[in-house]
């Protein structure tokens, strides 16, 4: 029996072995093939090379001893060339040569393994053949001047170097020669002198991306890539550039790895690690955090975004960056600049409103659908002057020929007349447009040695797809810089924004596909509409006021307008200190204020609607009395918050020949305050600014009146309301790390965090969060000798965060109010005492490998990440004498791990073509591994509540038969009974399907830019894959609703059982309960996968075209924003346009229109 067992260990271990070396033979051939696919290999790299304020005598003698070859110059001549300073890592002995020698006067030549040293031979020529040129250079990328570019004629040493506006002259030039045009770090431009032609303008772009040089940006400090351990991504300008939006969120879906954006727009970092609280990322604003989000943020202004994914990336934020963090850097002005003015103006214009696409039943389908249900039900029996039921046209056809008014011919025939005709297309006339948002930003930069400025006024317009939206926004942004000595250096920021937003917020989609808009002659028709049509003629003819409903001509008889502004100013004074100490201190202050006003006239619908439903007739004086207020009713809204924080840093940095070290520690607070208070206003008279104040609002909300209806008092929903919150926090930390020889780097951070969210005690209101990660840059190696690899580096970090819900507190929570009618002071009761409540825990390890290769062409960066959150808040069953069902305990755990990949790279780049492209890839999965919530049940999967072993948002549906033969819904066990649906209350866990959740398993982007003399053309797929969604709703079906299309294959007779899955109707004796079955049986769960073309664009350059020095910039640039998606589920739905619908269903939106815009880019 050993024997059997050890032979089978040795056969599974030569199995493994050779599964190991299949594996390594495949990889190889991979890299064989990624080789072939570039067209050009490096030559021998030198890890690093630096040296400062040397002469070229000593910058030649520590070359040599970096490199196994000998050299030859004259000694005394290359000591007289002085003041070089240079530092490149990963470059070729030739590179090095070409930066130490340029203008120098000395060229070089390799022989065998020797380098030998000349000085350069002039060439001399007669004057009529020389003459002077002026070259202006500047940066192809942002079309600056450059300043100190270099122009030297080839073959001498006669050249200068550009001044202040990227302008260099050089005399006496002969013609037909090639002036070399340089700068570091860019490519050489040559250009040829020609006779007669005296000025030059040529545009230098980057020779390879250094990815050294990309620094991460924290909000506290700035780290260059190579010294930085985390998990991050930095997006610079640019490359937000794909979509036309002034929401930064658009623009940063698919360019991210492990960034998505929820159903409602929000964005979420690597998945969600918690169950209750918070899952937004923190977003940080040039060094602050931004508790409103990125709204007021010009994505024009931006200069770059670090997200900052793990623990050591983001611990230094404490318990706010448990969800990640984004860090905003806005733009700066540049020292030693010209005043520059540019424009950036772009017009967006998306297709109309599609209605068809909701997938609603058509006029024939829904008439037919109403024929059989009244014919089922004996509800058109209610109808009458003393019903106040609503019912439709079609009810009215039923119970006019019930009723004895028409015969079953003429009751046919207008059945058919109502369902000629469809509304579809006078929908998307009346109600909707083509939406247009106009953007218009001007930029002002400049600076002098010791001053720079930026400043920027946008101004955007928007008129959405639904008439009457519409946004005004201005918004300004101000950056400046004054070095106030050579030690000291202010900063400073203001930023502020204007917002004017209408609102049209009924829905014209829910009215039936017969009903008319207006008749063949323009006029508005009635609509069928919230009360009986019956019982509202009668009351009109007793004195009641007007009572018809057209939803066109009521659009105009209400207002909902919202203003709102925001500001922000920063400050920060920085200090440079002996020994390579700085010390900084910095503040914001910020100030949000937003005012909506309601208004429903006097003769809109809601006002007297409302006005009738309180108005009673006395039968016997045939008198009316109206317990409210003649006139319009306003709602109105203020928000008003302020918040600021104070921070003072300590930084310190050394670096030496091998040893690098910087550490940061300081302390800071941050306060937000927030007011909030609303209130109606009945009677209202928009004119003389007055309202009815005599009301008696004691009997209307409390006992209520006996209005329209004799049957039950009416009462009045008014709430008045005012609140006024305040969060403070106060937090210490320190970072730290060290570098050796560039190969080695251990990073640490600790923050402590102190709040009053938890109340008094220190237990519960402190918080420490640490992390700490290392970097091993294994290409830096004297011993890695791999020439295709620029750069090969190892990471991993591990640290703790917290997350907080700021809906609960360890004490009881009970909010101070005044009871409006009898002034007595109330205590309302929000949280019951919960001395065990304390701080979410989420211990986070992320390792990683980043890859150069090709001259940093190729770019691979990949990071596998595990969050592992303890002590969550989960929901806990408690002793009903308590008072309270359950509470919100730390009685939870899950874990959240996942892998982010990217992989970006140029194909092809030559003279004339580049291409670059970008592929993002991300996993993510979760699992709740403790929950103390009892025992699961139909409720705890209808309520989403957390089940062990399942992903927080997991998908859940039952088992469905096939239909009875009554055409009702039957259910399968997990033993394979199948039961009547009403057997799902005694189901177990075991009895229901788990088919998936409803977040994408994997999701991610690929994006490609291909530039060609002066053309752009870019292009952006993005995915989501692996999830599951639940069609839109078939179960709860009445008839004021919209009906989704899959309804009209429901069963209808008997032997339908056989071709359909999709329930009878329950003829008006639907539950609750019999609705959730039906919404949450299998059939209606789908593959949620979906591809989305995002944006496809073209631009130009023109200033290719124009020779003027006037503008240094011109492109247009011409985009498609959502031309094309594939979806997986049965009709083709947009997964991301499905919105939750009630007993747990789903309601579509429709299809998202697709949008052309124009962007222009002028610089002078």
């Amino acid at each position: 029996m050993e024997k059997n067992q050890h032979g089978r260990a040795n056969l599974c271990k030569k199995f493994q072995r050779m599964v190991v070396r299949r594996f390594l033979y495949a990889s190889a051939i991979c890299m064989i093939l990624m080789v072939m696919s570039f067209t050009s290999a490096s030559g021998q790299k030198i890890e690093s090379f630096s040296v400062r304020n040397s002469t070229l005598k000593e910058a030649l003698k520590q070359l040599e001893k970096q490199v196994d070859m000998g050299f030859f110059y004259e000694s005394r001549e290359v000591e007289e060339v002085r003041g070089i300073t240079l530092s490149i890592r990963n470059v070729t002995l030739e590179e090095i040569l070409q930066k130490l020698l340029l203008g120098s006067g000395f060229t070089y030549e390799i022989v065998d393994k020797n380098v030998i040293i000349t000085r350069v031979k002039n060439v001399v020529v007669e004057k009529s053949q020389v003459q002077t040129i002026k070259i202006t250079v500047r940066d192809e990328e942002t079309g600056e001047p450059m300043i100190g570019a270099t122009a030297v004629i080839r073959g001498t040493t006669q050249g200068a170097a550009t001044d202040v506006n990227g302008v260099v002259e050089l005399k006496n030039v002969p013609l037909n020669v090639m002036v070399d045009v340089k700068f570091i770090g860019k490519t050489t431009v040559e250009v040829k002198v020609v006779k007669g032609k005296t000025e030059y303008s040529v545009s230098l772009k980057d020779e390879s991306i250094k990815v050294d040089e990309v620094v991460v940006t924290t909000g506290y400090q700035t780290i260059e890539r190579g010294r930085a351990t985390g998990s991050f991504d930095v997006v610079k300008s640019k490359d937000l550039q794909m979509v036309v939006s002034n929401d930064v969120v658009d623009k940063l879906e698919g360019v991210v790895p492990g960034l998505a954006l929820d159903g409602e727009g929000n964005m979420i970092i690597r998945g969600q690690a918690t169950i209750y609280a918070e899952t937004k990322p923190l977003v940080v604003v040039d060094g602050f955090p931004m508790e409103y989000g990125t709204y007021n943020i010009n994505p024009n202004d931006i200069e770059q975004i670090s997200v900052l994914k793990d623990a050591a990336a983001a611990s230094i934020w404490g318990v706010r960056a448990a969800n990640g963090v984004i860090v905003i850097t806005t733009k700066k002005g540049k020292k030693n600049q010209k005043v520059s003015v540019s424009y950036n103006g772009s017009v967006k214009v998306g297709s109309r409103f599609d209605v068809s696409s909701l997938g609603y039943l058509n006029s024939v389908q829904q008439v037919e659908w109403e024929r059989e249900y009244y014919a089922n039900t004996n509800m058109i029996s209610a109808i009458g002057t003393s019903s106040e039921t609503y019912f439709s046209e079609a009810a009215m056809i039923e119970y006019r020929y019930q009723n004895g008014q028409m015969d079953e011919g003429e009751r046919n025939a207008a059945y058919s007349q109502l369902a000629s005709y469809d509304n579809t297309k006078d929908i998307e006339k009346y109600f909707y447009r083509r939406s247009l948002l106009q953007t218009h930003n001007i930029i002002i930069t400049g600076g002098s040695q010791t001053t720079t400025n930026y400043f920027s006024v946008n101004f955007e317009n928007s008129l959405g797809d639904l008439i009457d939206n519409s946004l005004n926004r201005v918004g300004v942004q101000l950056n400046s810089t004054f070095d106030l000595n050579e030690r000291i250096k202010l900063s400073t920021g203001f930023r502020a924004n204007y917002a004017d937003k209408d609102a049209y917020t009924e829905t014209p989609t829910s009215i039936a596909p017969y009903v008319r808009i207006k008749d063949t002659k323009g006029k508005y028709v009635n609509e069928y509409y919230g009360v009986s049509q019956v019982l509202k003629e009668d009351l009109q003819a007793k004195g009641y006021s007007d009572w018809s409903y057209n939803r066109l001509k009521d659009r105009s008889e209400a207002d909902n307008n919202t203003k709102s502004y925001n500001v922000a100013a920063n400050l920060q004074l920085d200090v440079d200190l002996p020994f390579g100490f700085k010390f900084s201190t910095s503040g914001m202050y910020t100030i949000d204020h937003s005012t909506q006003e309601i208004l429903y006239g006097k003769n809109s619908y809601y006002a007297r609607d409302l006005f009738n439903k309180f108005t009673a007739y006395d039968e016997t004086t045939r008198q009316l009395t109206n317990y409210l207020a003649d006139g319009g009713i306003k709602n109105i809204a203020h928000h008003n918050s302020s918040s600021y924080t104070f921070r003072n840093v300590l930084n310190y940095n050394f670096n030496g020949e091998k040893w690098s070290t910087s550490a940061m520690a300081g302390c800071e607070l941050f306060a937000i305050r927030t007011k909030m208070e609303s209130d109606t206003y009945y009677g209202y008279d928009p004119q003389g600014m007055t309202y009815n104040s005599t009301m008696n609002f004691y009997e209307l909300v409390n006992t209520g009146v006996y209005g329209y209806s004799n049957s039950y008092r009416q009462t009045l929903s008014y709430a008045p309301s005012h609140s006024d919150t305040e969060d403070r926090y106060f937090s210490v930390f320190f970072t730290g790390n060290i570098s050796y020889a560039e190969r080695y780097t251990l990073f640490g951070s600790i923050r402590y965090d102190k709040t009053n969210l938890y109340g008094r005690s220190g237990k519960y209101r402190d918080q420490p969060t640490w992390s700490v990660g290392g970097k091993w840059e294994v290409s830096n190696e004297p011993f890695f000798k791999v020439p295709l690899i620029d750069r090969l580096a190892i990471k991993f970090s591990y640290g703790l965060s917290g997350n907080i819900d700021k809906t609960t507190s360890p004490y009881l929570i009970a909010a101070n109010a005044r009871d409006m009618f009898t002034g007595q002071a109330t205590l309302v009761i929000q949280n019951p005492e919960n001395p065990e409540l304390g701080w979410e825990k989420v211990y986070t390890f992320n390792s990683g490998v980043d890859l150069a290769m090709f001259g940093n062409r190729f770019n691979l960066s990949v990071d596998y990440y595990n969050r592992e959150t303890r002590d969550a808040l989960g929901t806990s069953i408690m002793d009903p004498t308590s008072g309270w069902a359950s509470v919100k305990k730390n009685t939870a755990s899950l874990v959240n791990r996942g892998l982010d990949l990217s992989v970006s790279g140029a194909p092809v780049v030559n003279e004339n073509v580049r291409w670059n492209t970008t592929l993002t890839l991300s996993y993510n999965y979760n699992e709740v591994t403790k929950v103390n919530s009892g025992v699961s049940t139909v409720n705890t999967m209808m309520n989403g509540d957390p089940i062990k072993g399942k992903p927080v948002d997991y998908i859940f549906a039952y088992r469905s038969g096939k239909l009875s033969p009554e055409g009702a819904v039957q259910v399968i066990n997990a033993a394979g009974e199948t039961l009547d649906y009403a057997a799902v209350n005694t189901f177990e866990t075991k009895d229901f399907l788990f088919p998936g959740r409803t977040s994408p398993k994997y999701f991610g982007a690929w994006s490609n830019t291909v530039s060609c003399r002066g053309f752009e053309f870019d292009i952006m797929f993005t995915y989501k894959l692996g999830h599951k969604l639940r069609m839109p709703s078939i179960g709860n079906v009445y008839i004021q609703d919209r009906v989704y299309k899959t309804y009209d294959q429901r069963w209808r007779k008997p032997g339908d059982e056989e071709t359909t899955w999709v329930p009878r109707s329950m003829y008006g004796s639907n539950t609750g309960f019999s609705i959730s079955v039906m919404e949450n049986i299998d059939r209606q769960i789908e593959k949620a996968d979906l591809i989305r073309l995002k944006s496809v664009g073209l631009s130009y350059d023109f200033k290719r075209l124009i020779k003027t020095n006037v503008i240094s910039d011109l492109n247009l640039k011409f985009s498609v924003e959502n031309p094309w998606f594939w979806a997986a589920n049965r009709d083709g739905l947009d997964p991301d346009r499905l919105g939750t619908g009630a007993y747990g269903g789903s309601a579509y939106l429709g299809d998202q229109p697709t949008y052309y815009s124009f962007t222009l880019n002028v610089k002078f």
